[in-house]
C-alpha cells in the first residue's frame, strides 16, 4: 500500500512526490518520440492527427493540429449544470493524473508536466469537475472540464498552449475514476473504525457471549484479525447458557467480509496509481503509437461494488442487533429502553434504522453491469459505470455513518438511563460527547476518529 499511502500524504500536505521528479527524463524522451512520429507524416495518431471517436478515419493536416487541440476540449466539456466533485476529490483527481503521467507513455512535454505539478500543490487550484457525466468508458466529459481549467490557468500565467497530442493526453485515462476512488478512502476508514467501536459497545451492552468472537483465521486474514482483536478486548467477558442472535454471533464474519472488501479496494487503487493510462500511449521502442484501452478500470469498479455489498451486510447486522438490544431479552435493558421518564422511550428507533437500511438497499441495488449499449451512431463501448459505482460508495457511506449514529445514540441513552458503568469501560462512548441528534453524532464521531487516526487506530486500517 506504499504508493497509496504516499499519494494520500502528498495530497494532504500539498507536496510533490519524489516519483514526479524522477520521471522527468523518461517524459522528455517519450515527448521527443511523439514529435518524431508526428513529423514523419505517415502515422495516424488517434486524436492528434485524426479526429477522435467514430471519426478517427478523418485525417487532420499538420497546420491544423493546434486548433484541433482546442476543438477537442471544447467539444467534450459539456456544461449540463451538474454538481461538482468536492474540492478534496478535485485535488485527488489532479494528483492521479500526474501519477499516471509519471508512470510513462503519455507523450506530454516536460513543460506541461512541470507546470501541472506546480499547479497541483497550490491550495487555490481546485477545478470544478462535474459529477454524473460519465459511464466510465473513458471519463472524457468530466476530464475535459478539468483539462480546460488546467490549460486556462497555464495560459493566463505563462501563455502556455497545449502541444501536439496533449489535449488527448489531458482528457484520456482512468485518472478521474482513480482520483475519486482515492478521495473516498478517508471516509471509508472513518466508517470502518466507527463500526469497530459499535461492535465493541454492542457486545458489552448485550452482555454477549465471549465465544461469539471466535475466528479461525491466522496470518492470511491479518486485517480481519486486528479488527477482531480490537473488538474482543473491549467487548467484555459475557457467558450464558443460551446463544446470542446471529447478528452478534456473526460479528467475526461481518468484520471479515467488510475488511476483505476494503483491503481489495485499497490494493487495486495502489496497483493502478502508478500505471500508464490513456489512448494512445507512446513507447519509445515502438514506431507506432499504442492503441489500447488502459483508460478502463473495470477491476476497480468491481472492488468498489464489493464495498457497497459489504456495507449493506454490515448495516443489516446493525439493525438486527439493535432489535435484540431493545427487545426486553437483554438483562438490565428494559424493552425499548423504557424508564421512569418515558414508558415508550426508543420504541421507534429500530423502525427508523430499518428505514435507512431499506433506503440504501433500494438506492444501491444495481451497479456495475446493470446496463450498457453502443454510443455515437453505433460506436462500440464497454460500460464499467466506474464513477457511478464510486458515487454509490460515497453515498452509502453517508447512510452507514447515519445508521451508526442511530445505534450510538441508543447506546448513549441506555448508558445514561440504565448502565452508568459503560462510561468507565468504554472510552469511545465517554469521549464522543454529542448525543442530541443523529447529525451531531455523525460529525462528532468522524472528528473524534480523525483526531486519533494516526495514533490509537493506526494498526486497524491499511493506509
Amino acid at each position: 500500500m506504499q504508493i497509496l499511502k504516499g499519494f494520500l500524504k502528498s495530497v494532504d500536505n500539498l507536496a510533490k512526490p519524489k516519483i514526479w521528479e524522477s520521471s522527468l527524463e523518461r517524459i522528455e524522451k517519450e515527448n521527443n518520440h511523439l514529435r518524431k512520429l508526428v513529423n514523419r507524416g505517415d502515422v495516424n495518431i488517434y486524436g492528434l492527427n485524426t479526429r477522435p471517436g467514430h471519426r478517427d478515419y478523418e485525417k487532420i493536416e499538420l497546420a491544423d493540429l493546434v486548433v484541433n487541440q482546442k476543438d477537442l476540449l471544447s467539444s467534450h466539456a459539456i456544461d449540463a449544470g451538474l454538481p461538482s466533485y468536492s474540492k478534496f476529490t478535485a485535488r485527488c483527481i489532479t494528483f492521479a493524473k500526474l501519477y499516471s503521467w509519471s508512470a510513462g507513455m503519455s507523450g506530454v512535454s516536460p513543460v506541461l508536466f512541470n507546470s501541472l505539478s506546480n499547479l497541483a500543490v497550490e491550495k487555490g487550484f481546485l477545478p470544478k469537475i462535474p459529477k454524473h457525466s460519465s459511464y466510465s468508458s473513458g471519463d472524457v466529459i468530466p476530464a475535459s472540464h478539468w483539462a480546460t481549467a488546467v490549460l486556462n490557468e497555464l495560459s493566463e500565467r505563462q501563455g502556455y498552449n497545449a502541444q501536439y497530442g496533449e489535449a488527448m493526453a489531458l482528457i484520456n485515462g482512468n485518472f478521474v475514476q482513480l482520483g475519486y476512488a482515492s478521495s473516498i478512502v478517508k471516509k471509508l476508514r472513518n466508517a470502518w473504525l466507527f463500526f469497530l467501536e459499535l461492535c465493541s459497545i454492542s457486545c458489552m451492552l448485550s452482555k454477549a457471549n465471549r465465544s461469539n468472537l471466535f475466528f479461525f483465521s491466522t496470518s492470511e486474514r491479518a486485517f480481519t484479525n486486528a479488527a477482531l482483536e480490537y473488538v474482543r478486548e473491549r467487548s467484555g467477558d459475557g457467558q450464558k447458557d443460551t446463544q446470542d442472535p446471529i447478528s452478534l454471533r456473526a460479528i467475526p464474519q461481518v468484520l471479515d467480509v467488510f475488511s476483505v472488501a476494503i483491503e481489495e479496494y485499497l490494493k487495486e487503487i495502489n496497483y493502478l496509481l502508478f500505471k500508464p493510462s490513456g489512448n494512445p500511449l507512446y513507447d519509445v521502442s515502438s514506431d507506432i503509437p499504442l492503441s489500447q484501452a488502459s483508460f478502463l478500470s473495470p477491476t476497480l469498479t468491481l472492488k468498489a461494488s464489493t464495498i457497497v455489498e459489504s456495507i449493506l451486510f454490515a448495516m443489516w447486522s446493525m439493525v438486527g442487533r439493535t432489535n435484540y438490544l431493545l427487545s426486553g431479552n437483554v438483562k438490565g435493558v428494559p424493552k425499548d429502553a423504557a424508564n421512569e421518564g418515558s414508558s415508550l422511550a426508543l420504541i421507534q428507533y429500530p423502525k427508523y434504522m430499518m428505514s435507512i437500511l431499506e433506503k440504501s438497499r433500494l438506492d444501491f441495488g444495481r451497479r456495475v453491469y446493470s446496463s450498457g449499449s453502443s454510443t455515437s451512431y453505433g460506436t462500440e463501448d464497454l460500460w464499467t459505470n466506474g464513477l457511478n459505482v464510486l458515487d454509490q460508495v460515497e453515498s452509502i457511506l453517508d447512510d452507514f455513518i447515519k445508521l451508526g449514529a442511530c445505534e450510538f445514540y441508543i447506546f448513549k441513552y441506555i448508558q445514561k438511563h440504565h448502565d452508568d458503568e459503560l462510561t468507565r469501560k468504554l472510552s469511545f462512548l465517554r469521549d464522543v460527547h454529542a448525543d442530541s441528534n443523529i447529525s451531531d453524532i455523525s460529525k462528532s464521531v468522524q472528528d473524534y476518529i480523525e483526531s486519533r487516526a494516526h495514533t490509537d487506530y493506526e494498526h486497524l486500517f491499511p493506509v
